[in-house]
């Protein structure tokens, strides 16, 4: 079977990185400047606009038999099916014929942009700054000149921009042909889970659109009414909420110097509550008699308060919502295929896998967008009713975020159902830790297990209202991969338990893994496996259902999992470490994307992080497998995957009944392959006219 490699490169009035490729591709601006192809080892050739495709490139796209390579290949496919298609007549490609370097490297763990992967792997590939340069130039607008009509479309698109920009675009068709030799190919099971998602993503979700412009328009009178209380309450310093700079130079010294510390640091949602809560703390010490400063305490913390709410991403949020509903109403390309190094799904656009937690119950919610989107009344009516029932617009807003995603119609509905505490269960099953499997499989109480056990109170008598059961499953989610009490300590304290110190964090890690020994024993046997399939590459070492092994070349460390999926280590090294107690021991390390600086270095690994890694991967194995199962065996459209949960928006005349139809999706999901056998999964969900939490 041949294969013909393709990029493109093209321009529009849009940017691609802000609508995504369905709405690029579809706008009427869009045009592609230039192509150029191979097919297998031969020449690269070229093609460009307002010339016929050339014979040999017809018969590679019109033959079935050749696959179609390219990075991103999903790009190349939308530009081919909405707009060569249909503007220069060439053959439509159907998408099983696709291949796709970029989601190939990302199984590899290697950077998923094509420069990143061909420098990770070893290809020898020279950076071409000037030509990304002119290419950025090149795919937008230019300004119109003085003699030149403003209300017309100017592009940079001359003869030597053009011709620089086909060496440009053949340097990638190089690279990206070298990368297809080197990089494994996808697995039959992969492929589909591929093919899947980008089915998940074209289909895409309908978007409440009337909710989202009038949320969006009351949240911005909101913002501004906090801003003209800002200047107020700072005496002019900052005149508007996104003053980070100035709200800072003129908080800090009003602050105590611990509290100032966590703010200098950062100022984002997830410091400001920890500034705002030590103030109030502070303030309740302060002697009621000592009025003046109580005012000025008081007064700081009013202005908090109103950046807190600011720091909110609903705005952000809804404008990605606007930029990404087409005029169909749909919202597409939501996911990114093995975003993760274990294969999860990571989010595109809005970012719907990082959805802030509604703080209203759903009969609010429901009642505020009645509200929201009462256009007979005026935003500022709307606003103040708001505000009176519900507390503060920027987390009333927030709150409906969920909901702007909606079925496809009113004879639709969302059936959704979600893996309950699915990395719990996996951890316990895999480790073989057999008592709490047990526990996992009747659905007894894994928490209050946990909570008798650190407090010596009987688990019947812990209720979900107790601190001591929010204590306990904040250890049950958490001390499942090694951390350590300093850390659980944190964990705590971001959850809002503050009743906890260091010695009693301690004492929690210590009583989990006492409680959890076979988990313990996890860690270490796979962390033992690892280090000994480095120190012998080309064998084979084994714990519990997990594989490691080494290539002969040391250039990837890789597990297998039990459904024989790997996962990629690349570049793996041994170096020694100090243990707390004195002792050296061997740690493995190899090369990665660090997640705060997306930089490619050099990463360490320990035994807990090793478990995390193999219960998050075969969590997202039973998850993929049960969203191929809903599509094929029940026929509902699966349009959202968020976080372990499977989202289908399904017909009323598809169904008998709500109910039945949830019951089946959580049957569907339960089901377990041969290599799952006795994983206790459970799944439960809801029916809904919108999303929801």
């Amino acid at each position: 079977m041949s294969t013909l490699h393709i990029d493109f490169e093209t321009r529009s009035t849009v940017e691609l990185p802000d609508v995504g490729m369905y709405i690029y591709a579809n706008h009427p601006d869009t045009e592609v400047l230039l192509a150029r192809y191979c097919i297998d080892d031969g020449p690269i050739n070229g093609w460009r606009m307002g010339n016929p495709c050339p014979d040999d490139l017809r018969r590679a796209l019109a033959d079935p038999e050749v696959t179609v390579c390219a990075h991103n290949a999903a790009f190349e496919w939308h530009m081919i099916e909405f707009n060569l298609s249909i503007y220069h007549f060439w053959p439509r490609v159907d998408r099983t014929r696709l291949d796709c370097t970029a989601a190939r490297a990302a199984i590899m763990s290697l950077p998923r942009a094509l420069a990143g992967a061909a420098k990770a792997i070893g290809l020898d590939v020279e950076k071409d700054d000037e030509g990304r340069r002119l290419m950025l130039q090149m795919c937008k607008p230019r300004k119109p000149r003085k003699d030149e009509d403003p209300d017309l479309i100017y592009w940079f698109d001359d003869e030597a921009r053009m011709n620089r920009l086909d060496r440009y675009c053949e340097r990638d068709v190089e690279v990206e042909r070298e990368l297809d030799k080197i990089l494994v190919p996808m697995s039959k099971r992969e492929k589909k889970y591929w093919l899947l998602d980008f089915v998940i993503n074209l289909r895409g979700v309908a978007v409440d659109s009337l909710l989202v412009q009038e949320a969006d328009k009351i949240l911005r009178r909101s913002l501004r009414d906090y801003g003209k209380d800002l200047s107020e309450i700072t005496g002019g310093a900052v005149s508007t909420v996104n003053q980070i700079k100035r709200f800072k130079e003129w908080l800090l010294p009003r602050l105590p110097e611990d509290l100032a510390e966590i703010a200098d640091e950062s100022l984002d949602k997830d410091h400001l509550p920890l500034v705002a809560d030590g103030l109030r703390e502070h303030i309740n010490n302060i002697e009621v008699t000592d009025l003046q400063t109580l005012a000025y305490a008081d007064e700081t913390l009013l202005a908090l308060e109103i950046r807190k709410q600011a720091a909110k991403s609903s705005t952000a949020k809804l404008a990605q919502f606007m930029k990404r509903t087409g005029p169909d109403g749909r919202m597409r390309e939501n996911h990114l295929y093995h975003g993760a190094g274990t294969g999860r799904w990571s989010g595109k656009g809005v970012q719907l896998q990082n959805m802030p937690r509604p703080t209203l119950k759903q009969s609010q919610i429901d009642h505020a967008i009645r509200i929201i989107c009462d256009t007979t009344r005026t935003v500022a009516d709307r606003a103040e009713e708001l505000e009176f029932l519900f507390g503060p617009i920027p987390s009333v807003i927030s709150s409906c975020l969920r909901a702007c995603l909606v079925p496809r119609d009113e004879n639709h509905r969302f059936v959704v159902a979600d893996y309950s505490n699915i990395e719990g269960r996996v951890n316990a099953w895999a480790a073989g830790q057999a008592d709490k499997v047990e526990i996992f499989r009747n659905n007894g109480p894994v928490y209050e297990r946990m909570g008798e056990k650190i407090y010596g109170i009987p688990a019947e008598e812990i209720t979900k209202d107790m601190i001591e059961r929010h204590v306990s499953k904040t250890a049950e989610l958490g001390c499942g991969y090694q951390m350590g009490g300093k850390k659980f300590l944190r964990t705590c304290l971001d959850a809002g338990i503050t009743n906890i110190d260091l010695e009693m964090a301690e004492q929690v890690v210590a009583t989990y893994r006492e409680l959890n020994y076979m988990i313990k024993k996890f860690w270490y046997g796979m962390e033992a496996a690892a280090i000994d399939a480095m120190k012998q590459p080309g064998t084979v070492t084994e714990f519990r259902d997990f594989k490691f092994a080494c290539t002969p070349d040391k250039s990837f460390l890789v597990m297998v999992l039990p459904c024989n999926r790997r996962l990629y280590y690349p570049a793996p090294r041994l170096k020694k470490k100090k243990t707390p107690w004195g002792d050296w021991k061997d740690q493995v390390t190899y090369m990665g994307t660090d997640q705060y600086t997306r930089q490619w270095v050099r990463l360490s690994t320990y035994g807990g992080k090793l478990v995390e890694n193999a219960v998050q991967a075969t969590a997202r194995d039973l998850l993929a497998a049960a969203m191929l199962r809903v599509e094929e065996q029940l026929g509902f459209p699966v349009v959202l995957t968020v976080h372990d949960e499977i989202v289908c928006d399904v017909s009323a005349d598809d169904v008998s009944n709500w109910n039945d139809a949830l019951k089946d999706l959580e049957v569907t999901m339960c089901e377990l392959p041969s290599w799952a056998e006795g994983c206790p999964v459970a799944a439960e969900g809801y029916h809904y006219g919108r999303f929801k939490k």
